[in-house]
């Protein structure tokens, strides 16, 4: 499909939109070898996300080999605790090794983060924050933070749906859209509040790129602060990373402040209505599916979850979604 993709439209450049691209070590160096044995030429990236225990010398110098440019991780927290919790199998030095191998072959390398998950607290997120000045001095390009977003249909949902910490309202399909908002809409997390979740994202970005390469090679402060103060106005991009950063958070910023003095798609008082029976309907059918199976009753504490077989208690959440269900309409 690739070679089709550069014969017939001269495509040279594909993204891998794929986060099971590299999931076994033997698949993707037949990959990297078949790219080679046809000689197409081109560039390609995995920006969302890989497995770090595939990643080693060997695999990364047949990714280099073969046209890769940029890769990215996705440990979601640098807290030990918290990836147990979610089912990150990613233990911090298979990371860092695997990082280092690709970093090795001049391979760019992005990491995503996520912060807010319902169990953190204040120390994991000094966790992270280490974590984050460790990749960045070993030479990391980039980061991207996320707040938690309680997606329906995983196991961290269903404990906080069931156990009432989520209605189905405007906030809670206001918070699906605002995970990389500067201002996180809401909190799911006991112990962090909203403005704690804010504060810990500004700190990140400027601790990873403070310590980034990039930013030791800036001449001074306030050279920065004047580059990227000149970056708003340039049609010649950024001199580094930082500055990229600082220009997305002044303009993501910036763009929250002007949304809150927008008038809405439609009046508050509408808008309130048409979620006032989104909570009751969702409850009728979650009730309705807890009667039928047992098994998806989670328990509240959410630090309980990664005891259970994901699989099994998914495959119960998902099951016989293709049969009417019937709702009292009251």
């Amino acid at each position: 499909e690739i070679e089709t993709y550069v014969k017939q439209y001269g495509a040279r450049n594909f993204p891998f939109q794929d986060l099971t691209a590299i999931l076994d070590r033997d698949w993707i160096l037949r990959f990297c070898k078949a790219l080679q044995d046809r000689n197409l030429d081109i560039t390609w990236l995995l920006p969302t996300g890989t497995r770090a225990e595939a990643i080693d010398e060997t695999v990364a110098q047949a990714l280099k080999d073969t046209g890769m440019v940029s890769m990215a991780y996705a440990p979601e927290s640098g807290s030990e605790t918290t990836r147990k919790l979610v089912k990150k199998r990613m233990h911090t030095q298979a990371l860092f090794d695997s990082i280092q191998a690709a970093l090795a072959q001049d391979l760019n390398v992005a990491l995503f983060m996520v912060i807010g998950f319902p169990h953190d607290t204040p120390q994991h997120l000094d966790e992270t924050m280490a974590f984050l000045e460790d990749v960045a001095r070993i030479g990391a390009e980039d980061v991207a933070i996320a707040y938690y977003m309680a997606m329906p249909g995983t196991q961290l949902f269903g404990s906080l749906y069931d156990s009432g910490q989520i209605r189905m309202d405007r906030t809670y399909f206001n918070h699906l859209f605002a995970n990389s908002d500067l201002i996180p809409v809401s909190s799911y997390a006991p112990h962090l509040s909203r403005w704690q979740l804010f504060w810990a994202k500004c700190r990140f970005y400027l601790k990873f790129y403070c310590f980034s390469p990039h930013a030791k090679r800036s001449r001074s402060g306030l050279a920065f602060l004047r580059q990227a103060i000149g970056s708003f106005f340039s049609r010649n991009g950024h001199q580094s990373r930082m500055q990229s950063a600082l220009v997305a958070g002044v303009r993501s910023g910036w763009h929250t402040l002007v949304v809150q003095f927008t008038p809405p798609w439609i009046p508050r008082a509408e808008e309130d209505a048409l979620f006032a029976d989104w909570d009751r309907l969702y409850r009728d059918i979650r009730q309705n599916r807890q009667q039928q199976r047992p098994a998806l009753h989670y328990p509240a504490n959410t630090t309980l979850l990664h005891k259970q077989a994901v699989q099994h208690m998914l495959g119960h959440e998902h099951a016989g979604l293709d049969k009417p269900m019937v709702l009292s309409l009251r």
